[in-house]
């Protein structure tokens, strides 16, 4: 708790007067420190200092009553701001569930960016409720690092390089997955595996770098071996799929879809997994020669017999990357 607010009280004097702000404090109970945002003048930053520095580790982590301050029915985000939320805990989080569908519907333009501390934290939520969010998640093991990750984090956040990216294609058949397009960061790529069918097909991305609209248009190279992305692109639908589940999708319908692509691409996932045959002989007759036994250790054939073969040229993976400018965030805060 000491080195988290440490974190908080450096990302505080790196604020500027044009950003907006808000903390949330919350273990049992969720306390705000003002009603709404506020401008980073010299008296809010003191007064946001004081309220660290009383920050004290008591009773549980009920997040949903912090989300539902971070997060309100009908958060305003002014026309060259991000609306960013840090939630950081080094408690258990429970109630998932109910917690993936309430950001799936007050996320809004938001963006929620997730920190655990030490080894009690709900990993496996945390790392969802980002990519949820439109995030990342920090896991920061060693409290000792807490200050130099936390000072990573602030500095990747004081401005996306561009926000409200969307990926479209002239091949109405193309799925890309993520669905909804994180913002790109400074010091990260980011990653869109895209399927199309129609060759030659023209891909527009599209943002926003501040309050300037940025397009893109590329055309696809010829197709050729696409083992590993046809199998990134599957991932990236199976997790999507999931995703529907916290937005009420049927779960039935999501079951069938998802073994569809696990089997198509030979892909792990909640309800399918691979088997590994060793066919090592019995007995091996001195006189043969090794190279003709019929030992295929460790491998996992299909029903015929045959290896997993995911080859699909007509997949994509875009990358896109580039560089970040200036600001910061605490809990929450608005950044031009």
């Amino acid at each position: 708790m000491q080195q988290a607010k440490s974190a908080l009280l450096l990302a505080l004097d790196d604020m500027k007067a044009s950003d907006k702000f808000n903390i949330v404090d919350f273990d049992s109970v969720a306390r705000p420190l003002f009603a709404e945002s506020k401008f980073a003048d010299a008296a809010s930053i003191a007064e946001a200092k004081r309220f660290v520095e009383h920050i004290d580790a008591e009773g549980g982590t009920e997040m949903l009553s912090a989300l539902r301050i971070a997060l309100p029915e009908k958060a305003s985000t002014p026309s060259g701001t991000v609306r960013q939320v840090i939630f950081m805990t080094d408690g258990q989080v429970g109630n998932e569930q109910e917690l993936f569908s309430f950001i799936h519907s007050h996320l809004g333009e938001s963006r929620l960016f997730t920190v655990g501390i030490g080894a009690a934290p709900n990993s496996h939520f945390m790392r969802n409720a980002a990519r949820f969010g439109r995030g990342t998640f920090t896991y920061i093991g060693d409290v000792q690092q807490v200050q130099e990750r936390m000072g990573e984090l602030f500095a990747k956040l004081d401005a996306p390089v561009m926000t409200s990216i969307d990926i479209h294609s002239s091949d109405t058949s193309a799925e890309a997955w993520p669905e909804r397009v994180p913002d790109l960061y400074r010091g990260e790529p980011l990653v869109v595996a895209l399927r199309v069918h129609e060759a030659g097909a023209k891909i527009t991305l599209r943002g926003r770098i501040g309050n300037e609209s940025w397009t893109k248009e590329l055309t696809l190279p010829p197709a050729g071996s696409g083992e590993g992305i046809a199998r990134l692109w599957g991932r990236e639908k199976i997790e999507s799929l999931m995703d529907r589940l916290s937005d009420g999708g049927d779960p039935k319908g999501v079951e069938a879809a998802v073994i569809g692509v696990a089997l198509e691409h030979h892909l792990v996932s909640q309800y399918t997994s691979l088997v590994a045959i060793d066919q090592t002989p019995a007995g091996l007759n001195p006189s043969c020669k090794p190279e003709l036994l019929p030992v295929e250790n460790g491998a996992q054939p299909d029903e015929k017999g045959t290896l997993p073969q995911t080859a699909t040229p007509a997949a994509l993976m875009l990358m896109i990357g580039m560089a970040l400018v200036a600001a910061s965030l605490i809990a929450l805060k608005l950044t031009k």
